[in-house]
């Protein structure tokens, strides 16, 4: 996918998003060092602000989504309400199939 966001890409042009990428392998991957120095690194101290960046980040996505999206019909929220997300795409696109006329 080529999306493009010049407040987004500015954002991930920080070194932060490598001290991110980091942060999530010692997060989800085994570490010998029950506080890994990849975590300590991310968080970073007061004046590197990460938390204000990560804050930034987040919440930019989440305009770029909202404005780069469509409501899902009621009538498919409600077929898809509980279903696990194999069955939910497949429904999704069932739905999206039959009303692309």
């Amino acid at each position: 996918m080529k999306l493009s966001d010049e407040t987004i890409d500015k954002l991930i042009a920080f070194s932060y998003t490598e001290k991110l990428r980091l942060f999530r392998n010692a997060t989800f991957h085994y570490q010998k060092e029950p506080i890994s120095p990849k975590i300590v690194q991310f968080l970073g101290t007061e004046e590197e602000a990460s938390e204000k960046w990560i804050n930034a980040l987040y919440t930019e996505f989440g305009r770029y989504f909202k404005a780069n999206s469509f409501e899902i019909p009621v009538e498919l929220m409600k077929e898809i309400e509980g279903k696990g997300y194999q069955e939910m795409t497949s429904l999704v696109q069932k739905y999206f199939v039959k009303n692309a006329k």
